[in-house]
């Protein structure tokens, strides 16, 4: 059995971090994650400053989420997002990134393979972008080890493309074709991801492969904040305070996965439980 504590977006939201990390240091035994999983993205880069001003600035947030994230007695793992610069997370402190993309190796949790990829696609002035494309495919296999019979959790901050977790409010699915057919190949037990806020929530790849987007766990950047409803063509409008942050527990233990997705707006914990079943897909109980 292996059991993550799932983090999405932060967005230099420090206080929803001192309640996440307050929330799971009191949890009781039978909720204790086995690691710590955060899927990037935890400056808010704005390009129209100075590069020496954003690097500070960058800087200040990497010493107070790094501080803040060390009260868990777990590992935490992570990769950084397209707003993050590579070379300042998760290396030296309490964070571990696995980040293969830029040279860090898989880390191993209860006999799980856990594999990253940092970034995403091309939107032109953030700090961590790549092309989504067969030569990016090839140079990010090339660094992965080969397949056998570990079990693994892929760890993106982008979504993969045709999961169900990557239709932004226009309603287009821009998720990544080259994190898609890699998952495709290694068959995961299990795919998480980030950076698409309003693709929030469970979807499946290739027809057996449950993929889970984490969101935002931060401030919206540019508010009304967009959420994903189920069963529709397009996100739907959602006003949400300032205070809003999600986590997300999922277990997997033979193939079948319960995520307690848990989300404060400000008023208390809303809870919901989902059960993924292989060839079953998801369900709500």
């Amino acid at each position: 059995m292996l059991r993550l504590l799932v983090v999405g977006d932060l967005h230099a939201n420090l206080s929803a971090i001192q309640q996440i990390v307050r929330a799971a240091a009191t949890a009781p035994s039978d909720m204790t994650p086995d690691a710590v999983i955060l899927t990037g993205d935890f400056a808010a880069h704005d390009a129209r400053l100075p590069a020496a001003v954003a690097s500070r600035i960058q800087r200040g947030v990497v010493r107070a989420t790094e501080s803040l994230w060390c009260g868990l007695q777990v590992p935490i793992l992570c990769v950084p997002g397209n707003h993050d610069r590579p070379d300042l997370w998760g290396v030296g402190g309490c964070l571990q990134s696995i980040d293969t993309l830029g040279g860090r190796q898989p880390a191993m949790v209860k006999g799980y393979r856990v594999i990253g990829v940092g970034g995403s696609w091309r939107f032109g002035g953030l700090p961590y972008e790549w092309e989504d494309s067969e030569g990016f495919e090839k140079a990010l296999e090339d660094r992965w080890p080969a397949s056998d019979d570990v079990p693994e959790v892929l760890l993106f901050h982008a979504p993969p493309a045709e999961a169900g977790v990557d239709r932004v409010v226009s309603g287009e699915c821009v998720g990544s074709r080259a994190l898609r057919n890699i998952a495709l190949r290694r068959r995961p037990r299990l795919v998480i991801c980030g950076h698409i806020h309003e693709g929030i929530g469970p979807g499946v790849l290739g027809g057996e492969i449950p993929v889970f987007n984490a969101g935002l766990a931060g401030v919206p950047l540019i508010p009304p904040f967009m959420l994903r409803q189920r069963n529709t063509e397009k996100p739907r409008r959602l006003r949400v305070p300032g205070s809003f942050f999600s986590m997300h527990m999922i277990e997997e233990s033979e193939s079948q996965y319960d995520v307690v997705a848990m989300c404060n707006l400000g008023r208390g914990w809303i809870r919901q439980h989902l059960v993924f079943e292989s060839r079953r897909g998801w369900r709500v109980e």
